[in-house]
C-alpha cells in the first residue's frame, strides 16, 4: 500500500484528524467524513488543482508516474490509510521520491531530447501522454516528470526552432554566396500549400552546407507576384538578398516569373527536365505502355498471393537464382518503373517457368527483348538521378552529363537495337531523345553560370575548342567586374566530333562513369592562353562595363590583377583532371592558397546543387508530417516540424 501523492503537500491536522493542512498555504480542508473509512483525498486534489496550479502539474505527473509503474493502487488513499507522523529525511528517500522541478537543468535536458524525438521521428505531440512512453521514462528516470503536450507545443519545440534558426543565421553571416532551391507542395490531408526555400553554400573551409530556410504556408493563388513577395521576405529575414548566386526551380511559368521578379538568376531543375523528356518520349509510346502494363500485372499477381510467392521462391531455389522479391512501381515515378522492369528481367527464367503451370500474364520472347532494351536505355538516366542526390553533385555536372547522354544515345543509334520488329520503335524513340536534347537542353549548354561552374570543377574542366577561350575570358571578367549577360551563343552542336568515335557493337548496360571517361579521353589538348590578347580584351570590357578612374596607380592595379588572374588560369588548366569520384571541394580547400582568386569563384559557382531534389525530399517529409492521423495540425506547427526534421540532422544536433 502506497501513499497518495497529495500527502506530499498536506499534513493531518493534529488537532482534528478529520481535516488536513496544506503545506503551501496552511489552508485547512475536510478529509471527506468523520470516520476513517470515509476519508478521501478529493478535497486535497481539488485544492491543489485550483489554488496551486504549478505544483499540481508536477503532482499529477507524479501520480501518473506511479500508475504507469503499477504502484498507485486505487483505494489505498482512502479508508484505512493514515499518513506517517514524520517523513523520512534520508538521502536515499529524497532521491527516490523527489521529482525534479520542470525548470531543473536535468529536466530541461530531457525536455529537449523529447522535443527532438518528436521532430526527428515525426511523432505526434500526444506522445507525451502515451502510457507506454510514460512507463518507459518512469523506469529510465524516476525523478523526471514529463510535462504536458501544451508545454512542448508552446515552449520546447518553438525554442528549438529559434535556436536552430539562429544557428543557420550565424552560418550565413560568414559567407559571401548562397544558392537556393525552391518548390511548392500541397498537403493531401487538408490541402494546405507550402512554399519551400532551401539554402546551399560552401563554408570557408569548402565544406558543402545546406539548410531549410523556410517552409512557408502558402494559401491562395500561386501567382508569380505572390511567390516573389514571399521569397523576398525570406531573403530579407536571413539578410541574404545580395548573396544569392542562383535559384534552382521547376519550369512552371508562375515560379519562373516569381524568381525573376525578385531579381534573381535562376535555372530550371535539370533532373525535372530530364524526367519530363523520359515520360514524354518513352512512357507515352503505346508499345512501351503495353509492355509496362503486362509487367505490372505480373507483379500484382504475386503481391496478391502468398502461395504464388512461395512457388516462385521454390523455382528460384531450383534455378539457383537470387531470391529477390518483385518490385511494384509507382506510376508517377519513372525510376520505380525502371526498377520493376529490371527486377522482372533479372527473374525472367523463374517467371517463365512459373507461367508453365500457373495462370499468369506473360511476355513473349520479343517482348522480353524489348524490356531488355528499355532497361539498357534507361540505365544511364537512373545513374544520373542517383548522382544528383550526392553531396558533391553541383551544377558543374549538368553539361558533362548532357554530353555523356548524347554520346550514349549516339552509340544506341549505331547499334540499331537489333531486335526484329521492335528495332524501328526503339530507334524512333532514341532519335526523338536526341532531338529533344538539342531543343530542351541547348539552354543549359549556353548558360554562362553552367559553363563557368563546369570549368571550375577540377573533375571536368570542359573546354572544347569552341569554348576554351570564351569561358576563361568570362572568368577573368567576373573577377574584375560584374556582368549581366548570363547567356551567350557558343555555336555548340552535337556533332560526332564532340561526342567521340562511333561504337558499332551492340549496346550493353552502360555506366555513366565510362561515358565521362570517354569524353575526357576525347577532350582536346588545352593550349596556353595568350596573355596579351586577354589583357587587351579585358581592358576594353572593363572600360565599357565599369567606371574606373584613369589614374596611373589604379591602372597599374588593374593590370596587376589581370596578370595574376591569367597566371592562376594557366596554372589551373595545366593541372591534371581530378578523378570523377574524388571530392572537388576538398581539392579547392587544398589549393586555395595556390589559387586564391579562382578559389573564391569556385566557392560561389560550385555552391549550387545540380537539382532541386532537396526541396522534393523535404516535401516527402511533409507527407509524413501531414498524415491522416495528424490532419488537424496547423500550418505553423507543420512548418516547424518539417524545418526541424531536416535541419537537426544537418547541424548534427548542435544548436
Amino acid at each position: 500500500m502506497t501513499t497518495s501523492f497529495c500527502w506530499k503537500y498536506f499534513d493531518v491536522n493534529p488537532e482534528n484528524k478529520t481535516t488536513s493542512i496544506c503545506k503551501l498555504c496552511q489552508a485547512v480542508l475536510s478529509r471527506g467524513g468523520k470516520a476513517a473509512k470515509s476519508f478521501t483525498t478529493t478535497n486535497m486534489l481539488n485544492h491543489l488543482r485550483k489554488i496551486h496550479s504549478i505544483e499540481t502539474e508536477v503532482a499529477d505527473k507524479k501520480r501518473k508516474h506511479n500508475v504507469y509503474l503499477g504502484t498507485d493502487i486505487p483505494g489505498t488513499s482512502g479508508s484505512n490509510y493514515e499518513p506517517p507522523a514524520k517523513h523520512q529525511n534520508t538521502t536515499e528517500s529524497i532521491s527516490v521520491e523527489e521529482i525534479w522541478d520542470i525548470n531543473d537543468h536535468r529536466s530541461r535536458e530531457i525536455h529537449y531530447r523529447i522535443g527532438e524525438m518528436i521532430a526527428l521521428d515525426l511523432q505526434p505531440y500526444s506522445l507525451t501522454s502515451d502510457i507506454g512512453f510514460n512507463r518507459l521514462i518512469a523506469k529510465l528516470c524516476p525523478n523526471y516528470s514529463i510535462p504536458s503536450k501544451k508545454y512542448f507545443t508552446e515552449k520546447i519545440i518553438p525554442d528549438i526552432f529559434t535556436k536552430v534558426r539562429k544557428k543557420i543565421q550565424s552560418s550565413l553571416d560568414k559567407i559571401n554566396s548562397i544558392s537556393l532551391t525552391t518548390n511548392i507542395w500541397t498537403a493531401t490531408t487538408d490541402n494546405t500549400p507550402f512554399l519551400s526555400l532551401t539554402g546551399h553554400w560552401l563554408s570557408n573551409d569548402f565544406e558543402p552546407c545546406r539548410a531549410v530556410l523556410r517552409v512557408v504556408p502558402f494559401p491562395g493563388a500561386h501567382a508569380g507576384a505572390r511567390i516573389s513577395e514571399e521569397l523576398r521576405k525570406v531573403l530579407d529575414e536571413y539578410k541574404i538578398s545580395n548573396k544569392v548566386f542562383l535559384v534552382l526551380r521547376d519550369s512552371r511559368a508562375n515560379m519562373v516569373a516569381g524568381v525573376r521578379e525578385c531579381g534573381l538568376e535562376s535555372l530550371s531543375c535539370f533532373i525535372d527536365t530530364l524526367q519530363v523528356s523520359i515520360n514524354d518520349l518513352l512512357f507515352s509510346q503505346q508499345a512501351v505502355k503495353t509492355i509496362i502494363t503486362i509487367n505490372r500485372n505480373i507483379v500484382s499477381h504475386f503481391n496478391r498471393s502468398p502461395l504464388a510467392i512461395s512457388k516462385l521462391t521454390k523455382i528460384q531455389d531450383q534455378l539457383n537464382m537470387a531470391k529477390h522479391k518483385l518490385i511494384e512501381d509507382v506510376t508517377t515515378q519513372w525510376d520505380s518503373t525502371y526498377y520493376m522492369l529490371k527486377r522482372n528481367l533479372e527473374q525472367q527464367k523463374a517467371l517463365v517457368m512459373y507461367a508453365v503451370d500457373n495462370k499468369i500474364p506473360t511476355l513473349t520472347t520479343y517482348q522480353w527483348g524489348f524490356v531488355q532494351k528499355i532497361v539498357q536505355l534507361l540505365s544511364p538516366f537512373e545513374e544520373i538521378i542517383k548522382e544528383a542526390s550526392h553531396r558533391t553533385s553541383t551544377i558543374s555536372m549538368i553539361i558533362p552529363t548532357i554530353l555523356a547522354l548524347r554520346l550514349f544515345l549516339s552509340k544506341a543509334v549505331k547499334s540499331n537495337f537489333d531486335i526484329s520488329d521492335f528495332s524501328g520503335i526503339l530507334l524512333a524513340i532514341v532519335e526523338q531523345f536526341i532531338e529533344s536534347m538539342e531543343t530542351k537542353f541547348s539552354s543549359y549548354l549556353n548558360d554562362k553560370n553552367l559553363c563557368v561552374s563546369t570549368f571550375l570543377d577540377p573533375r571536368f574542366k570542359i573546354q572544347t575548342n569552341d569554348m576554351e577561350n570564351t569561358i576563361q575570358d568570362w572568368i577573368l571578367h567576373v573577377l574584375l567586374s560584374t556582368g549581366d549577360n548570363n547567356e551567350v551563343e557558343l555555336g555548340y552542336t552535337f556533332s560526332s566530333s564532340a561526342v567521340g568515335q562511333e561504337d558499332q557493337s551492340e549496346i550493353k548496360t552502360v555506366s555513366l562513369s565510362s561515358l565521362f571517361d570517354e569524353l575526357a579521353s576525347n577532350k582536346s589538348t588545352v593550349t596556353s592562353l595568350n596573355l596579351e590578347q586577354i589583357e587587351a580584351k579585358l581592358k576594353q570590357e572593363i572600360a565599357t562595363t565599369t567606371e574606373i578612374e584613369e589614374s596611373a596607380p589604379e591602372h597599374k592595379r588593374s593590370n596587376s590583377l589581370i596578370h595574376q588572374c591569367t597566371k592562376e588560369l594557366d596554372h589551373y588548366v595545366a593541372l591534371p583532371l581530378l578523378a570523377r569520384d574524388d571530392d572537388p571541394f576538398q581539392w579547392w580547400k587544398m589549393t586555395r592558397e595556390t589559387l586564391p582568386l579562382l578559389s573564391k569563384l569556385a566557392s560561389k559557382y560550385l555552391s549550387a546543387p545540380s537539382s532541386s531534389v532537396q526541396s522534393e525530399r523535404l516535401f516527402s517529409t511533409g507527407g509524413n508530417v501531414y498524415e491522416p492521423t495528424r490532419n488537424r495540425l496547423c500550418p505553423e506547427n507543420g512548418e516547424t516540424l518539417m524545418f526541424l526534421h531536416y535541419n537537426l540532422r544537418v547541424f548534427n544536433f548542435k544548436y
